[in-house]
């Protein structure tokens, strides 16, 4: 993930969201979520479950998908949109982490949280921008100045 402040300020806040997903990391939790699912594939809170427990072992592709259920199934669950966030970014997938942080924004009940992510969109905004630019810049240099021919074009 970005090595900014942010991620300080944002770990310190989640223990507001780590008390509500206690005993929902390792292996076993893992495995008994994964039954849970199984027998309720729409629960949304055993998917964000799922999603969180997935996250935190670093397997970003799960957590990914459990989590885009979850925000599917609840679109104003903001732990579901932080994590989904979060998970997006470990996959420097700029747009879809700017989307969720944007959903925990509108829903998330954590005042603090959200100023921490306002703030994390504006510098995503940034990225996004300068990428855009690099790209841009990149295909223009690529390309022949207007008005100049080929070299295959000459003595032809």
């Amino acid at each position: 993930m970005c090595g900014n402040g942010w991620v300080g300020h944002l770990a310190g806040l989640l223990c507001v969201v780590a008390c509500a997903t206690t005993g929902t990391s390792g292996p076993e939790a893992i495995a008994r979520l994964e039954r849970d699912r199984a027998n309720n594939p729409k629960n949304e809170p055993v998917l964000r479950s799922l999603g969180i427990a997935y996250y935190k072992s670093r397997n970003f592709a799960a957590a990914r998908a459990a989590l885009d259920q979850a925000a599917k199934l609840d679109p104003s669950d903001g732990t579901a949109a932080l994590f989904l966030g979060l998970t997006a970014e470990e996959q420097n997938d700029i747009v879809a982490a700017r989307q969720a942080y944007g959903s925990y924004v509108r829903y998330g009940r954590t005042t603090r949280v959200r100023h921490v992510l306002e703030a994390r969109l504006a510098s995503l905004q940034r990225k996004e921008i300068q990428a855009t630019a690099r790209t841009t810049l990149a295909s223009r240099s690529r390309r022949p100045p207007k008005g100049s021919r080929s070299s295959s074009s000459f003595g032809e």
